[in-house]
């Protein structure tokens, strides 16, 4: 089982604190699933990191894009991982299974919404009931992360 981080979103939007996380996988030279629920949020994280500012472009693709067994950052409403990536990121409410075959697994939930909280919560209960190794980040004032459980 790999080891799992819950990134809990206070001072940042999703798609910010997602780009800077997967900015850092891709200069580590890793690749990325990022797990959504639904197509619309699917088709709004792909904008939002096709629209970075210029000169920080990430590459990433979806389905619906070609050669997506090259992609480095792969969105998905699905359980996909066409490029083998070692990295699953998780966002809000989208499926946790199958979290066996990645290297790390990062659960990203926002904190403004409730739903989103005790769904976390409920899976953080499940995974330490099974011995998996956790770690709880939160964003400081300053919007970097702190440590705050393992």
């Amino acid at each position: 089982m790999p080891e799992v981080s819950f990134y809990h979103l206070e001072r940042q939007s999703l798609d910010e604190a997602l780009a800077q996380l997967l900015e850092k996988a891709s200069d580590a030279g890793l690749k990325a699933v990022v797990r959504v629920s639904n197509t619309m949020l699917l088709t709004s994280l792909d904008k939002a990191l096709w629209e970075k500012p210029v000169g920080s472009f990430l590459p990433h693709g979806t389905a619906k894009s070609p050669n997506t067994n090259q992609q480095p950052v792969f969105i998905s409403d699905g359980d996909d991982n066409p490029a083998n990536a070692t990295l699953l990121f998780v966002v809000n409410d989208a499926e946790f299974e199958g979290i066996d075959s990645y290297d790390r697994v990062f659960y990203m939930f926002e904190g403004q919404n409730q739903l989103n909280v005790d769904h976390a919560r409920a899976i953080w209960k499940t995974l330490r009931d099974k011995g998996v190794a956790l770690k709880y980040w939160q964003q400081g004032e300053r919007g970097n992360w702190q440590l705050k459980a393992s």
